[in-house]
């Protein structure tokens, strides 16, 4: 039997040579492995380095545009070439927009005489604001008639003619004939005949308009304005022209006799500035198409017209609301205040610094029930205008709660934004329609009562700008250099 062998001390020492190798070995090939690892990461790390930079610097010296000194002359000269195309645009666009839009000659020679010599905001003689606070009052009815406004007229007895008919007599405020209040009168109403049978009521007119908007403007000053509320009701006044033209304009194309022919059959909200702005706002921040109608977002429900639409006039009571300012300024602030938006269609403060120097930009906002097949002579028409509008959204039959992009149909979209229609309900009741007593299914092509199975319903929101005089030294200043 073999013997066992014995572990000791002994033999490791005479063969300790075979065990230190091995572990020297490895010991090394581990040092070795990690060295090399860490130089080639680091030598990678310089190759990419150097490489960039030759390449930046190959960049460079290719370039012969870099910055010396030829290179900052012709940039300069650029910028300062733009700068007078800008001015000259500018220049253009506001010599246009004042002779389009004059101070009416009925104002008064002596007036005329001393506003042309004025820059916009300066002040007027106690004189020249008496004739203007004159002129006013008498001229804006006379924006009612523009577009042949509907209304009652009686015949005199007397002398056979016909006469127009106080809207707040006893006679006109007669339920039993005329139904509502001032000026809001049933396209197929009938009208009471004498005792003998004959006519001595009738209606006049093409366009139904309930509320005139434009009698904001002052809300019947009652004492002299000061100048910077005739300086800014003018500018109203030219805005409020511009939209009421549309009107015409496009009733004249079809050779409206009355709403049953008429494009646009009736003004339902006429809103600008400050009467405008939230509702701006409110439908710049919709998401269109995802299924949130701005009574959804705005917790409002249909009140006869779009809640959005109603916005504007809870606001304030527009630019004549009595100021209880005693300067200038302070009726300026007043003024300004909420009444031009930003690019994104978001209402100013007074003490907001302006986007632009060329132009304040205006928000409009109209509501109207229109012969839908006219509808692209209206925007047409608004872009051809004495102060074109910018379109930005136009909505079909609003008042219901998901809206859609009509472009997505009909492979097309709207000068400046997107097409809109709701289907839904509408508020159906009292003249044409459009009332609070009860709802009707609305669809393209449907009816709103009297106003025949074309009419519908259509939103225009918008902007107007509003050049400012030339000043090509702000403009510089303004530009980064």
């Amino acid at each position: 039997m073999a013997k066992k062998q014995e572990f000791s001390i002994e033999t490791v020492k005479k063969y300790y040579f075979w065990v230190i190798v091995p572990l020297g070995l490895g010991a090394a090939i581990f040092v070795t492995t990690g060295a090399v690892a860490k130089i080639t990461a680091e030598f990678n790390s310089r190759k990419s380095t150097l490489e960039s930079t030759k390449k930046n610097v190959e960049g460079i010296r290719a370039d012969r545009n870099h910055p010396n000194e030829d290179t900052i002359k012709e940039i300069s000269d650029k910028t300062a070439n733009l700068i007078d195309r800008v001015v000259s645009a500018w220049r253009t666009l506001e010599k246009d927009q004042r002779e389009r839009n004059q101070w009416p000659n009925a104002v008064g020679d002596s007036f005329l005489a001393e506003i042309r010599r004025l820059k916009f905001g300066s002040e007027i003689s106690v004189d020249s604001r008496e004739k203007y606070l004159n002129f006013i009052n008498e001229y804006l009815p006379f924006l009612e008639e523009y577009v042949d406004r509907r209304r009652l007229q009686i015949k005199n007895r007397d002398t056979g003619e016909w006469e127009e008919m106080d809207p707040h007599s006893t006679m006109f405020q007669n339920a039993s004939f005329t139904g509502t209040s001032d000026g809001i009168l049933s396209a197929d109403m009938t009208l009471p005949k004498g005792p003998d049978g004959e006519e001595y009521l009738r209606y006049v007119g093409v366009v139904d308009w309930p509320n005139p908007e434009t009698r904001t403007v002052t809300n019947h000053w009652m004492r002299l304005p000061k100048a910077v509320e005739i300086w800014y009701a003018q500018e109203e006044l030219w805005v409020y022209a511009a939209l009421l033209s549309v009107i015409k304009e496009t009733n004249a194309e079809v050779g409206a006799t009355g709403p049953h022919n008429a494009a646009v059959k009736r003004i339902e909200n006429l809103s600008i500035g400050k009467l405008a702005s939230s509702s701006l706002a409110a439908r710049s921040a919709m998401r269109i198409g995802t299924g949130a109608g701005v009574s959804d977002l705005m917790g409002s429900g249909d009140m006869g017209m779009s809640s959005d639409m109603g916005m504007g006039m809870d606001m304030g009571m527009g630019m004549g609301t009595t100021i209880v300012a005693q300067t200038e300024a302070e009726a300026e602030e007043f003024i300004k205040n909420q009444r031009y938006v930003d690019q994104n269609g978001q209402p100013l403060s007074a003490a907001a610094a302006p986007p632009f120097s060329e132009f304040n930009r205006m928000p409009i906002c109209l509501r109207l029930i229109v012969d839908q097949r006219r509808v692209p002579e209206i925007l047409v028409n608004c872009a051809n205008c004495a102060m074109p509008i910018e379109v930005l959204w136009v909505r079909i039959n609003p008042g219901a709660t998901r809206p859609f992009e009509l472009a997505a149909y009909a492979g097309g979209g709207v000068v400046g934004g997107e097409v809109v229609s709701e289907m839904g309900t509408v508020s159906a009741s009292g003249p044409g329609g459009m009332g609070a007593a009860e709802n009707v299914p609305l669809q393209l092509g449907g009816t709103l009562g009297a106003y025949g199975s074309e009419a519908i319903p259509i939103e225009i929101y918008g902007w107007i700008n509003i050049f400012n005089e030339v000043d090509e030294a702000k403009l510089k200043k303004e530009t980064p250099q």
